[in-house]
């Protein structure tokens, strides 16, 4: 059983997923790139449509986002890396990328210490993405729940009248062992226009699975400490006398 210290929640089951949705995958041995191993520097970073290759049910590049043609989408890729090579982060958290290809060209662009992972989630409606590159190889490939949750939740604050089920289309999960503290490290992109009284009830049900990703780790007497991205607002809660699981950015 690997035994967590601390999770971060950063844009949980166990199994392995492999090279058909997953790329960058592991070696016999984890490697850790860092130059000063005793500070470790994480990034959370909404990429905006990092799209090259052409997405056709979101027009992008193309009338349907930022983006108008491959150049545009160059350009910004470039100042991206640039933006990345300016900070030097040991882990970034990449939202809003299209797939494997801009991943790669993206990492060519950057430190070759930094190795790019993803796993494709089900938004089939942006093809937008979440992924990360990091100095330090995690211990298990990426991983997806597929749990849903029912939306309005209790208490919701949203205003949406009407009834459904979500899951979390844009996340993925993963573990570490960072100067032998155990970590799992949760990468999510919730869903947008939080304004809409249906995305925003879509929005907390989301949240509340990863909610319970995390209690499923607390639950197993590991200590955390949890950050998040694109979240409405922060949440906090004690999960236990001693330790604070905050999301959101």
């Amino acid at each position: 059983m690997f035994s967590l210290d601390k999770l971060l929640f950063s844009c949980l089951f166990f199994t392995y997923v492999f090279c058909d949705t997953c790329f960058a995958t592991l070696n016999t041995y984890e490697e850790d790139r860092r130059e000063n191993k005793n500070k470790l520097k994480i990034m959370q970073y909404n990429v905006e449509w990092m799209f090259i290759d052409y997405y056709e049910s979101a027009d992008c590049p193309g009338d349907g986002c930022t983006w108008k043609n491959i150049s545009h989408s160059t350009e910004h890729l470039n100042k991206v890396s640039g933006i990345i090579n300016k900070f030097n982060p040991d882990i970034i958290n990449i939202c809003e990328i299209e797939g494997y290809n801009e991943m790669n060209l993206l990492n060519d662009e950057i430190s070759s210490e930094l190795k790019p992972y993803l796993i494709k989630g089900t938004d089939t409606s942006t093809g937008q993405n979440v992924g990360m590159l990091t100095k330090i190889d995690p211990v298990v490939d990426l991983f997806r729940t597929e749990n849903k949750y029912n939306y309005p939740i209790e208490g919701s604050q949203c205003g949406y009248t009407g009834s459904g089920s979500t899951g979390v289309s844009k996340h993925y999960i993963t573990l570490f062992n960072w100067n032998d503290i155990n970590v799992a490290y949760i990468g999510v992109h919730l869903l947008a226009y939080p304004d809409k009284s249906d995305r925003c009830a879509k929005r907390e049900a989301q949240a509340k699975i990863i909610e319970q990703e995390i209690i499923k780790y607390t639950n197993d007497g590991s200590t955390k400490s949890s950050f998040g991205a694109k979240e409405r607002r922060n949440i906090c809660s004690y999960v236990s006398f001693r330790y604070k699981v905050c999301s959101g950015m």
